[in-house]
């Protein structure tokens, strides 16, 4: 599990405790911590202000540029598209070791040029948390300091502890448990969210879950007939690419954040998308269907399926089908919280080769009461986040 320091201190005070701390005491109480690491890969970079920036005498598509990296001014030679005057870039100074490059002063085309102006690729940021526009050229941040920290100014100066799974502490794969095991180890308070009660707020509902086999032993459902598709905030997409998932909108981002923070994996469905307010889960159902990451995955007996009527919506505990996806017109939505057979799950995500960041839950134990705080703390984040309205009680299955 990919462990963000900034979301672990949203949960426990770590002043003057170090990340490389934070991970010998873990290693020593029995945990393995594998490595430390951080979004961005370089040394030696500073936000810079372009105050010049003109095209090279030599060349139809370098531009020349003057640049002020807080201590002083300097000429660098850039070949982005997107280049322009007044612009705060990052700056790799001469000296600097990006991923595969060294920065030296050198001169392009008979003009002299001290350092570069830096793409997210060129930092090591993979392309999946990059926009189309940062993908195709540098990248723009907004104004701050010349000669500061750019991680800073991109909010991706999280440090991450990339610890491994041991068989006997599934409950490592949430956030709420390493910040009490990091509590506990410190003698830190811990302070976690006020959850009381929250998950079952709202009017009488008229979902109905159900279960036709016993490989899902308990299976819940919360309608939010209101919700407001936008942009997270920052912190929340910054928590999310340092745990390497990569920011939708606000309401899937709530969504994987809750399941990073309780451990217990959530589907959100679009609710104009399914033919009723019903979901079954079944073990019997055969066919070629499209699933969120947009390939196809053929399902057999034995796979637990989620059901609107006769339509699947879901592999339980594995990946969503892409008939009821959150969408940027998504007016409403239908939560579903569940516990599944770890063993079934296991054996259909190995099958489907699909190794997603709820299978990795659902193929381990559980904490037993999950379901009702991954619900709490979506309704909460929900209505904070996504003007969350129009609630209705959660409609539970037990068997």
């Amino acid at each position: 599990m990919l462990v963000s320091r900034k979301l672990l201190e949203c949960y426990v005070n770590l002043d003057g405790i170090s990340t490389e701390e934070i991970a010998d005491r873990l290693t020593n109480a029995g945990l393995e911590v594998e490595g430390i690491s951080t979004i961005i890969q370089g040394t030696q970079l500073v936000v810079g202000h372009v105050l010049e920036c003109v095209p090279h005498p030599d060349s139809d598509h370098l531009h020349v540029t003057q640049v002020n990296v807080g201590s002083h001014v300097e000429q660098i030679v850039c070949g982005a598209a997107n280049i322009a005057k007044d612009q705060y870039v990052v700056v790799a100074l001469v000296g600097a070791e990006l991923p595969g490059l060294s920065i030296k002063e050198t001169s392009i085309r008979g003009v002299e040029s001290r350092g570069m102006i830096c793409s997210l690729n060129e930092l090591g940021v993979a392309e999946k948390y990059q926009t189309e526009e940062q993908k195709e050229g540098i990248v723009v941040l907004e104004p701050a300091e010349p000669g500061s920290n750019p991680a800073v100014a991109l909010g991706m100066d999280d440090e991450i502890l990339d610890v491994s799974q041991t068989p006997n502490r599934s409950d490592f794969l949430s956030m709420f448990a390493v910040a009490k095991e990091v509590g506990a180890i410190f003698e830190r308070s811990v302070s976690l969210p006020t959850l009381d009660g929250t998950e079952d707020e709202g009017s009488k509902t008229s979902l109905t879950t159900g279960s036709e086999t016993e490989k899902a032993t308990s299976f819940y459902g919360k309608v939010v007939n209101k919700v407001t598709i936008k942009q997270s905030p920052l912190w929340i997409r910054e928590v999310l690419i340092a745990s390497g998932i990569k920011p939708i909108n606000n309401v899937v981002d709530i969504s994987n954040l809750v399941m990073l923070e309780t451990g217990q994996p959530l589907h959100y469905y679009d609710i104009d998308f399914l033919a009723n307010q019903s979901l079954t889960v079944k073990d019997d159902v055969e066919g070629t269907y499209l699933a969120l990451d947009e390939k196809e995955y053929t399902l057999q007996k034995g796979d637990l399926v989620i059901m609107n009527g006769d339509t699947p919506v879901g592999i339980a505990g594995i990946m969503g089908l892409g008939n009821s996806m959150i969408t940027d017109n998504t007016r409403g939505i239908i939560i579903e919280a569940a516990r599944f057979n770890n063993v079934s799950v296991r054996k259909t995500s190995t099958r489907l080769g699909i190794f997603s960041e709820s299978s990795a839950r659902f193929t381990k134990p559980m904490d037993p009461l999950g379901l009702e705080l991954a619900i709490a703390r979506s309704v909460q984040l929900l209505k904070e986040y996504a003007d969350a309205d129009g609630l209705e009680e959660v409609e539970q299955n037990e068997q």
